[in-house]
């Protein structure tokens, strides 16, 4: 499978790359899944497949990643269980390898939008919002601060002063506690 060819776009999708060498790089696909499983490839097979990654569906995989689904296919790694190299199994396996590689790209957006590189989240730990309000429900629970002086507590203050790795008391917002 390791042609010239793929070597040149085996991290281009599969729409970038010229209908040619598409061609050239699934027949070494379908090669090494025919070794694989025991049997002859026929040139129709090489032009339905061709034909068939070039659709919606599959355009946006990275050659690399279509690699996967006919190494794994015909390993019997997916999901169909015949391991027979037809164009019907091979569009199969291609069917999950993209549902794969689409909630693994989903995955890495989100995590990319809601990690710590995400300017609405970027002072998180300077700024512990959370367990400032979990302290602030603490005292009011507890009885130190009543309904009057909950809003005497600014978050932002108080989270401040919990992400600076200090201990927060009623008393440096002006409130003798009531307990």
């Amino acid at each position: 499978m390791k042609t010239k060819t793929y070597e040149v776009y085996q991290n281009y999708l599969i729409r970038d790359v010229p209908p040619d060498n598409l061609r050239i790089i699934v027949t070494g696909f379908i090669d090494d899944a025919a070794l694989t499983l025991g049997c002859k490839p026929t040139k129709a097979d090489v032009d339905k497949v061709s034909e068939f990654m070039s659709y919606n569906q599959f355009n946006f995989l990275p050659i690399s990643v279509a690699a996967t689904a006919f190494i794994r296919g015909s390993l019997g790694k997916l999901k169909n269980e015949k391991t027979t190299l037809s164009p019907r199994n091979i569009y199969d396996w291609l069917s999950e390898i993209s549902l794969e590689y689409r909630n693994y790209v989903e995955h890495k957006d989100r995590e990319e939008t809601l990690g710590r590189n995400n300017p609405h989240f970027k002072d998180l730990d300077r700024f512990p919002l959370g367990k400032a309000i979990c302290k602030k429900i603490d005292w009011y629970k507890s009885g130190v601060i009543d309904g009057d002086d909950w809003d005497m507590i600014p978050l932002k203050d108080l989270s401040e002063i919990i992400g600076s790795g200090h201990w927060p008391t009623p008393q440096q917002f002006g409130i003798e506690p009531k307990r």
